[in-house]
């Protein structure tokens, strides 16, 4: 069953490196409208922060509904992403519809101009973005996580419907150990009862037939068995 805001509510567990999604939202509800997409897009898309600040309008695929991360703006410059390579990533419903609405502003919409951009349109200067993530933050009363643990969000809820070599293209890994680490917070409820469907269907029985069973032996009665010998 979906969250009503279209986010899977996967079951939070403690240790995990990034936020549920009710954090999330608490998050967008806490910022102004370009901030709270900009939490979104990090968090339910796993984009690094340097790829948030390099997304153009050209970039965001409506219709396939997917965002193409082209670039990176890290150290003053544009450069490639991490992983030196593109890649596209699916939007959910909740992000689309922040970008929409984020694509109706008055100015900054054309193919060309960022998504997020600063007062003047050019790129965002990260470190005033991470204070505005802080503020958000500490006005939504959340627990301190940098503002890469939201991409660590989108890593923990995608591989629980996702095979990893797919999460590692979204996400943009070159190497697919670093997407294996996420495997520890996939949902694990329904693995007896795959496994025990898997016994089934190969012929072992649901229950353990009687004749298996050996009753034990009362205390107080000798086994038959060596009072035979006797």
């Amino acid at each position: 069953m979906l969250h009503r805001d279209g986010v899977d509510p996967t079951p939070w567990r403690r240790g995990c490196s990034g936020r549920s999604p009710e954090e999330v939202w608490s998050l967008v509800r806490a910022a102004d409208e370009q901030d709270g997409a900009t939490f979104l897009v990090a968090a339910f898309c796993g984009l690094r922060m340097g790829e948030v600040v390099a997304l153009a309008w050209r970039e965001v695929d409506f219709p396939r509904r997917l965002i193409l991360v082209r670039a990176s703006y890290t150290q003053h410059r544009v450069d490639t992403p991490k992983s030196s390579s593109m890649r596209a990533v699916p939007m959910a419903d909740p992000v689309a519809g922040a970008l929409a609405r984020l694509s109706q502003r008055e100015g900054f919409t054309a193919e060309d101009d960022l998504a997020f951009p600063n007062e003047v349109g050019m790129h965002q200067n990260p470190k005033r973005l991470r204070a505005r993530y802080k503020a958000a933050q500490d006005a939504a009363g959340l627990r301190p996580l940098s503002f890469h643990g939201l991409r660590h969000t989108f890593g923990t809820l995608a591989i629980g419907r996702a095979d990893p070599v797919r999460v590692q293209h979204w996400m943009g890994h070159a190497d697919l150990r670093t997407t294996m680490r996420y495997l520890h917070y996939r949902q694990r409820d329904d693995e007896a009862d795959l496994l025990s469907q898997t016994f089934e269907e190969n012929g072992v029985p649901k229950k353990v037939p009687n004749s298996a069973v050996q009753e034990p032996t009362r205390p107080d009665e000798p086994d038959l068995a060596v009072r035979g010998r006797s």
